[in-house]
């Protein structure tokens, strides 16, 4: 059986939130994220790499750490590695009722 290539990808929330993660299959993991989230969800880069290249994001913005797997935007996460597999793609969904208020809402409690 052939290995699956990982990739460690960073996707953003339009609430403001990042998440650095890893998976065999990116698309479908930002899609299963789309899915379960009332923002819109923006694949900003994708990476070569497992668990050890997520681990080592990780600890490089372990001073903007939400809580698990979710960060304050920091620009470096775009340019940390040179040459990345796949620049910004834009996922989208019909946007949910109430999508201006709960926008609001999530920049007040932005911290």
């Amino acid at each position: 059986m052939r290995e699956r290539v990982r990739y460690v990808y960073i996707v953003r929330s339009d609430a403001g939130p990042v998440k650095i993660g890893w998976s065999s299959l990116v698309e479908s993991r930002v899609l299963a994220l789309q899915h379960n989230s009332a923002f819109l969800v923006t694949l900003l880069r994708k990476y070569p790499g497992g668990a050890n290249v997520e681990r080592a994001f990780h600890r490089a913005f372990r001073h903007c750490k939400i809580g698990g797997e979710w960060f304050v935007f920091d620009e470096a996460m775009l340019t940390l590695c040179p040459n990345p597999v796949r620049k910004r793609t834009k996922l989208t969904k019909p946007r949910p009722r109430g999508w201006t208020a709960l926008k609001a809402i999530a920049k007040e409690k932005r911290p």
